[in-house]
């Protein structure tokens, strides 16, 4: 038996028009279907669960994950599921409909361990019932030392990237993620996507021409991957590490933006948590002052740039932002982003100056509740992808310094470009979609 005999799942039951309709359409959160109220405690909060699905009453046709999230209103929880996937179908025995979980009734039980070990039986004939099972059990494990956190960080990257260049990052990063037991480079996790992974040859050839000599350290690539549409917009990835992963202490983000030539560079920074709230503080970071003056600097100068013509516009020409990360420890299956902070580094600079940030003991300290303004997830991937953000030029030499030194300082740096159509450029931004979304819970939880 693959299955624990100690593990049951859920028997859900859809009707199949709203089955159709809901689970198997394209959603702004893929995969997600409906609230349900657990009658029982028997689901843990984040915990992800095998899911077996019927249309009929009569077979199992679809299986898929699902994770409970937090409480919309009293004792409805959100159920997000993910992977779902068509199966050859397992019969249901008489009796069996008594243990379906109606979606449509918000109540949801464990099918009982010995109907479940029949139906996981007859289903793992499919090789991805096995395959979403060890995901499952994967899942459920705790990723919280520094490895993983660094993993976190990196899949954010990545996943920031995805939404800047306009692709659907949940469904990549769901879809095209393999599993594994042991921490390593985030991207070496990823399937190939659309187009299959890249050969890292290729890789460092179009690196090697798109940012002019700057990136010397071939030796340090961990991995590279495109993702393309048929539309002509590709993403291209490439990781560099010098440092283990258990050893790396930060991660870094380049990305460029073909169409508009604007460069963008976020350093993630790990906040902690202090008295119930999730705190940065300055003195922390040993390398903090150094990075800080080379990036203000940079910054200071771009400010006075003159556009040219019109790709060339900023609202704000910097190209050096942090992002502050709260508990920022890995999720195998969450497409989610880290529910983090964005600061451009000259509005760092004011805020660091500022009353609000001065502890009681001399301190420097930023939070949710003292940082004022920040760009959202949201708000950042549309600003970079429309040009609007970022630098209008940015010298080899910088690059190339910049780099460097996140390296010689044990970051890993992700490098990310995107070439989007111009038919892509001159879709419209809708109002709503700049406004950052309210989080669930209080601030500073995590985006899941």
């Amino acid at each position: 038996m693959v299955t624990s005999a100690d593990y049951s799942g859920y028997l859900l039951f859809f009707d199949e028009s709203e089955f159709r309709r809901k689970a198997l359409s394209d959603l702004d959160e893929p995969g997600h279907i409906a609230t349900i109220s657990t009658v029982a405690d028997d689901w843990p909060h984040r915990g992800v669960e095998l899911c077996f699905i019927s249309t009929d009453g009569v077979t199992i046709s679809h299986v898929a994950l699902a994770r409970k999230g937090d409480m919309i209103v009293t004792r409805e929880y959100r159920v997000t599921l993910y992977r779902i996937s068509a199966i050859d179908p397992a019969g249901l025995m008489h009796g069996d409909s008594q243990h379906l979980c109606k979606w449509s009734l918000h109540v949801c039980t464990r099918a009982p361990i010995e109907v479940w070990n029949r139906i996981y039986a007859q289903a793992s004939s499919s090789q991805i019932v096995i395959e979403l099972n060890d995901r499952r059990i994967e899942s459920n494990r705790r990723y919280r030392d520094d490895a993983y956190t660094t993993m976190a960080m990196e899949r954010d990257a990545i996943g920031i990237s995805l939404e800047i260049s306009g692709f659907d990052r949940s469904l990549v990063l769901v879809e095209h993620e393999l599993s594994g037991r042991e921490p390593s480079s985030y991207i070496k996790r990823l399937r190939g996507a659309s187009s299959g992974l890249v050969h890292e040859d290729r890789m460092i050839e179009h690196d090697a021409q798109l940012f002019q000599g700057a990136i010397g350290h071939k030796t340090d690539v961990i991995g590279t991957v495109v993702f393309s549409k048929s539309s002509g917009e590709r993403l291209y990835v490439t990781n560099y590490n010098r440092t283990p992963v258990e050893s790396t202490l930060g991660v870094d983000l380049v990305y460029y933006n073909e169409l508009y030539r604007s460069f963008v560079m976020v350093q993630y920074k790990r906040m902690q948590q202090e008295s119930g709230d999730h705190v940065f503080r300055f003195s922390k970071d040993k390398n903090y002052e150094d990075e800080f003056a080379k990036m203000y600097k940079f910054d200071i100068d771009a400010l006075q740039a003159i556009p040219t013509n019109a790709l060339e516009y900023r609202l704000h020409p910097g190209a050096f932002f942090f992002k502050l990360c709260p508990d920022a420890f890995f999720d195998p299956i969450s497409p989610d982003m880290i529910n983090g902070m964005y600061f451009p580094v000259s509005y760092w600079h004011v805020i660091g100056g500022t009353d609000e940030t001065m502890g009681p003991k001399g301190g420097r300290r930023v939070s949710y509740d003292n940082s004022g303004r920040y760009f959202s997830n949201g708000l950042f991937a549309q600003l970079v992808r429309f040009g609007w953000i970022g630098s209008t030029n940015v010298a080899t030499s910088l690059l190339e310094d910049v780099i460097d030194s996140s390296l010689k300082n044990g970051r890993s740096v992700t490098l990310a470009s995107g070439r989007a159509t111009r038919e892509a450029s001159n879709k419209r931004v809708k109002p709503d979609s700049l406004r950052p979304k309210p989080s669930s819970g209080r601030r500073g939880s995590r985006n899941r």
